[in-house]
């Protein structure tokens, strides 16, 4: 990690020192000062990794620090045949405090790269629809309009024997690709608790757009034969596969963070090993580590400018009674 890293991050005054037990020593980041920079995030985000289309960004608008992902590939409204050349797509922008811990900031990239990789998922799941194609999962859907029309919306579907569950979804999957792969049904079969088994195969498209979907095998657990409960477990499972390739794929400073190879057993007795420093550190410090928590907690508050949200935030908080921790702030009364 560079100096320009470090220097976002600083020791509280007569914070203590951890031994390891591998020999190494270090002051474990509760205690720490931060104070971002652009510089430091950029640091951070190229200390990160994911896959050669995938681009991490760290910068500084008008309105704070951010991280965004890019990522490069081809339209998936689009035939590829009919695109020359690949594009490049943005994901939303991901604020960032300027306090907030240097770990915080990695889950935080790790977390705008697997939501721009579901935005994908979702458009890349197609279905035929009375000769046009539709993406039914895609986060473009009219949210507004959804809700108007709601009642017209909902799942009637009548209930079907095993046999015609067969029959519809082999109908379905004639009509279904995903990131330009035919989705095939393997087998299909109900279980004692009368949930239903569904063998899921996704050999591969010509062009694929994620490329890390070939020679798929899912196996969905649904609670009832249905199409519509079929849909979605579908697309969660694929949410979930996409999931699971960042999780392993992803690295900071070369180390797969969230990777299930990691022992949480480890993980736990190296976090309890760093906090065990709390009990043995000067009863001042303890004073100053907590006075600094409460300052950073209190920097977090939301501010309410609107007499609409005040109502509604000052309702809902009189319902719980007294609460520990910090109030928002109200900058108007309802």
């Amino acid at each position: 990690m560079s100096n320009l890293a470090l220097s976002a991050e600083r020791p509280l005054p007569d914070a203590p020192r951890v031994l390891l037990n591998s020999g190494a020593s270090c002051v474990p980041q509760h205690y720490l000062q931060y104070a971002q920079t652009q510089c430091s995030i950029e640091q951070v985000a190229l200390d990160c990794a994911f896959n050669d289309t995938t681009l991490i960004f760290a910068g500084q608008d008008t309105h704070g620090l951010y991280i965004q992902i890019g990522l490069i590939g081809f339209d998936t409204y689009l035939p590829v045949a009919a695109q020359p050349n690949r594009k490049i797509v943005y994901g939303r922008k991901w604020r960032i405090d300027s306090n907030v811990p240097t770990s915080e900031l990695v889950q935080t990239i790790f977390l705008a790269i697997k939501k721009a990789r579901e935005h994908e998922v979702r458009e890349l799941l197609k279905i035929r629809f009375e000769h046009h194609i539709s993406a039914p999962f895609s986060t473009h859907q009219d949210a507004r309009l959804i809700a108007e029309q709601a009642g017209s919306l909902l799942d009637n579907e009548e209930p079907v024997s095993l046999m015609q569950f067969r029959r519809q979804v082999t109908a379905l999957m004639r009509n279904t690709t995903y990131d330009s792969s035919p989705v095939h049904v393997l087998n299909i079969e109900q279980r004692l608790s009368q949930q239903i088994l569904v063998d899921i195969s996704i050999p591969g498209g010509t062009s694929p757009m994620l490329g890390d979907t070939t020679g798929t095998l899912l196996t969905l657990l649904l609670p009832e034969p249905s199409v519509n409960a079929l849909l979605f477990a579908l697309m969660d499972a694929l949410i979930a596969k996409s999931d699971s390739y960042v999780r392993e794929a992803f690295t900071y400073l070369g180390v797969h963070r969230f990777s299930h190879r990691l022992s949480v057993e480890k993980l736990s007795a190296l976090s309890v090993h760093t906090r065990l420093a709390d009990k043995q550190a000067p009863g001042s410090f303890q004073h100053q580590l907590k006075q600094y928590n409460f300052v950073t907690d209190a920097a977090r508050v939301p501010n309410v400018v609107t007499p609409e949200m005040a109502g509604t935030i000052q309702a809902r908080l009189s319902e719980f009674g007294e609460l520990a921790g910090h109030y928002p702030t109200f900058s108007v009364q309802p």
